[in-house]
């Protein structure tokens, strides 16, 4: 008695194509920290804010500019989005110790990819990732 072949049931699995669609909504949202000190990056969920870029001191420039500050947040942003594995799109940044402009921050926000929310003078990437949080749950509903 030959037995009859069973059905075999196969999955496909698709990866995404590229870059999110900004029409699919907000991507996370972020708190940057950028100090004469060093860089750190934070995400929150649900108010608990958690570093996912550990700081690393004395790393920046003393003559941070426009195009530079543009650079590191895409950097930035790469790596925060490897850690959290969704994409980062919306950032509060904290900035002490640079002569830019929040007109500057903003444009090199852009050319990264990535919407300011809000940049402060004080504060942590802590602080920070849960004023993102807040404003992005304002901007989404």
């Amino acid at each position: 008695m030959a037995q009859e072949p069973r059905p075999i049931k196969l999955f496909q699995i698709e990866e995404p194509d590229g870059v999110p669609d900004p029409a699919d909504g907000l991507g996370m949202a972020v708190g940057i920290e950028l100090s004469r000190g060093g860089v750190a990056v934070a995400a929150s969920v649900g108010g608990n804010a958690e570093l996912l870029v550990q700081p690393e001191t004395g790393s920046l420039a003393s003559n941070l500019t426009e195009a530079t500050l543009s650079d590191l947040l895409r950097d930035l942003r790469s790596l925060s989005e490897k850690a959290v594995a969704r994409p980062v799109t919306h950032a509060v940044i904290r900035l002490a110790g640079f002569d830019l402009t929040d007109d500057a921050i903003v444009r090199a926000g852009a050319k990264a990819d990535l919407a300011v929310l809000g940049v402060r003078r004080h504060g942590t990437a802590l602080d920070a990732a849960i004023e993102a949080e807040n404003i992005a749950g304002i901007l989404s509903a």
